[in-house]
């Protein structure tokens, strides 16, 4: 019972963001009745603490613990990135991505790894197996083909993503920019214009249009 209360006050604590009292009371609830769940919870505390080793032996003991569980795969895969050990993220989003084939956070997250180390075509490829009808992964994969020099299917890939849906933000700001950065000035300033109409407050809109010239 004492545990079971320890682990909803560590669930409390960590929806307020407190880390620390979080850790305290999750690790006392460690033991005979760990589940992947309560052990993620632990891995989240201390990653809101800045203990990101210790958020990866955690996290990696739940993928363990449940190996059917995409999450903990996905979370250290995570962790992995941000520590900048490359090979150790990968081999986790692969485990996600089998886990749970669908996830187009996983899928996003591998590709932008094989960007960043040079390999376009396998972060293409990892895109291109999942539903490239859904914007997040057509406006990933035309970030990736615009970066290939291929303008044309860069801008009509996201141009149909901001025709589907005009308050599509991260889509209409790409759009600009690709725009301004091929020369079409005008029609950038127009885009941005129209994303400061939706959201006056967007301080890499004013940013951009401001590097525009007349």
């Amino acid at each position: 019972k004492l545990e079971e209360n320890n682990q909803k006050l560590g669930e409390a604590f960590l929806r307020e963001g407190d880390s620390s009292n979080a850790i305290i009371m999750l690790e006392s609830h460690q033991g005979s009745k760990n589940t992947s769940e309560s052990l993620m919870m632990l891995a989240v505390a201390y990653r809101m603490d800045g203990k990101i080793d210790k958020a990866l032996e955690i996290g990696d003991r739940a993928c363990r613990f449940d190996p059917a569980f995409s999450y903990p795969y996905k979370f250290c895969g995570q962790i992995a990135a941000e520590m900048g050990k490359n090979d150790l993220a990968l081999k986790y989003f692969r485990k996600a991505s089998q886990t749970n084939p669908q996830d187009s956070e996983t899928a996003i997250a591998m590709s932008r790894l094989f960007v960043a180390q040079g390999d376009w075509v396998a972060g293409l490829k990892i895109l291109n197996g999942q539903d490239i009808e859904q914007p997040v992964i057509a406006l990933e994969r035309a970030k990736i083909v615009y970066q290939q020099g291929n303008l044309d299917d860069a801008l009509h890939s996201v141009e149909e993503i901001a025709m589907r849906d005009p308050d599509h933000d991260e889509a209409l700001m790409f759009l600009a920019q690709m725009k301004a950065e091929s020369g079409y000035s005008e029609e950038a300033r127009q885009l941005l214009i129209q994303a400061l109409q939706k959201k006056p407050d967007h301080s890499a809109a004013y940013a951009l249009l401001g590097s525009l010239s007349y």
